[in-house]
């Protein structure tokens, strides 16, 4: 066989491995919770192996099977909240934190110099002393807390609740 008949039989007979370029994709699209999920794998394995626990005393203590913790280990699951707080509760450890009653409004205020108010990207109306309280009391009213503003740069503040 010459050179091109080798060439041309390669080429028919392989197969193309596209699976590693799917991977990579549903990785790339993923990749914020499977972080999270990573990190809850390494300090879920920190815990164990500080007190000496096995995989399946920790699935005993959960309600679910070892192979399903050794998944949860590999940090590539997605977790649903009740098992992180079961896993929680049964390695006495913390691994996720949500802020209680308390609301982040995540805008900037901003009084720019055409005498108008912006939050975020969106213009709010003419800038006034009277505009500001206005916006302070909306929010005491929507969120039954007292804003913070807080400013940040030239005109600019952040508020939260």
């Amino acid at each position: 066989m010459n050179f091109e008949n080798i060439k041309a039989r390669l080429i028919r007979d392989s197969k193309v491995d596209t699976l590693w370029l799917n991977e990579a994709k549903w990785r790339q699209e993923n990749e914020s919770w499977l972080d999270i999920s990573f990190s809850i794998a390494v300090r879920t394995l920190a815990a164990l192996k500080a007190q000496k626990m096995s995989q399946k005393t920790l699935s005993e203590k959960i309600g679910c099977t070892p192979q399903y913790i050794n998944k949860l280990l590999k940090g590539t699951e997605n977790l649903q909240l009740e098992t992180i707080f079961k896993l929680e509760n049964a390695l006495h450890i913390k691994l996720i934190e949500v802020p209680r009653n308390e609301t982040y409004i995540g805008y900037s205020l901003k009084a720019n110099t055409s005498n108008s108010i912006n939050i975020g990207n969106k213009v709010l109306i003419e800038k006034t002393e009277e505009t500001l309280s206005a916006v302070i009391i909306n929010l005491k009213r929507k969120y039954e807390a007292t804003p913070v503003i807080t400013p940040l740069d030239n005109n600019v503040y952040q508020m939260a609740i």
